[in-house]
C-alpha cells in the first residue's frame, strides 16, 4: 500500500474529521469516518497521488479494523495483556 508517512497519517485523521462522527479513541482527538466527506479527506490525505483503487480500499478497511477495535474495548469484549501471557505459560505446562 503506497501511504504516507506517520505524521501525514495523523494529519489526515484530523482533517477527516466528521461532523456527527462518533470519537475513535479517547483523547486522540479523532472521530470516526461517518460520511462520505471524512471518507474522502481521509483518502486525499493518507493516500499518495499514484495510490491505486486496491490501496485506498486496504486503507478503509485498515481504519474499520481500528473502529471495531476500539468499539470491542469499550463493550469489554477484550482480554488484557497480562491475562493473555499467563493463558499462553499455561499451554506449556
Amino acid at each position: 500500500m503506497r501511504l504516507l508517512s506517520q505524521t501525514r497519517l495523523t494529519e489526515a485523521h484530523e482533517q477527516a474529521r466528521a461532523p456527527a462522527g462518533r470519537m475513535l479513541g479517547r483523547g486522540q482527538g479523532m472521530q470516526a469516518l461517518d460520511g462520505k466527506r471524512g471518507i474522502l479527506a481521509a483518502l486525499e490525505h493518507a493516500l499518495n497521488d499514484d495510490a491505486t483503487v486496491e490501496d485506498a480500499i486496504d486503507y478503509l478497511l485498515y481504519l474499520q479494523g481500528i473502529e471495531e477495535g476500539l468499539e470491542d474495548e469499550q463493550a469489554g469484549r477484550m482480554v488484557p495483556h497480562e491475562e493473555i501471557v499467563e493463558m499462553i505459560k499455561s499451554w506449556a505446562r
